[in-house]
């Protein structure tokens, strides 16, 4: 009879920690693989990387194929399939994608319309740093069509988007009558992603 071989506590440490440092990087080099596939129109090299790492759970990659999804770039256009992995992204913790359930909420695609939702989504978003959510919430607010109007919080949620860097708050808040946000900004929190999406 042969003996088996079990590997020691050490050989499967080392393996382990080799795996957590070279996991990381192959998923960053996939995921700006898929990220400049995508950006040039090679949706098939796009899908392709952005499929494996949402299956292993990656939030980023979960958000870019939804994306996919729904527009229909590359893929068969899948607007349920698109929600279930922003649903996927929003849970994993992915602030732009807490946005964009937000929205979704906010305008009724895909899921009821709820205004409660939509904004609790966005106030989360907000907190993990995606400053378009300020914006989001202040225009629930704003137009008080499914949560009551309040125009002094919009105003101040406008405010941070625009200190934030998000573009389309200043446009805000030059077209109405409201505070302007000043044109030249010193960021509060330089760790905050700004985004023009």
């Amino acid at each position: 009879m042969k003996a088996t071989i079990m590997p020691s506590f050490k050989s499967i440490l080392k393996a382990a920690v080799f795996a957590a440092l070279i996991f990381p990087i192959a998923s960053c080099a996939d995921m700006k693989t898929a990220k400049v596939a995508a950006k040039e129109g090679d949706y098939a090299t796009a899908l392709k990387n952005y499929e494996k790492l949402a299956e292993i759970g990656l939030p980023d990659a979960q958000l870019e194929l939804a994306k996919l999804y729904r527009d229909g770039s590359g893929v068969a256009k899948d607007e349920k399939k698109a929600l279930d992995l922003i649903q996927k992204s929003a849970d994993g913790g992915n602030a732009k994608a807490l946005t964009e359930l937000g929205r979704l909420y906010a305008d009724g695609k895909g899921v009821p319309v709820d205004g409660k939702k939509a904004s609790a989504l966005f106030e989360q978003a907000a907190q993990k740093g995606d400053t378009r959510a300020y914006y989001y919430r202040g225009q629930l607010f704003r137009e008080g069509e499914i949560v009551g109007q309040d125009l002094d919080l919009a105003q101040s949620l406008y405010l941070k988007a625009c200190i934030g860097g998000y573009e389309k708050a200043r446009e805000r808040l030059d077209s109405i009558s409201m505070p302007k946000c000043p044109k030249t900004l010193v960021p509060v929190n330089k760790s905050l992603p700004v985004s023009d999406e």
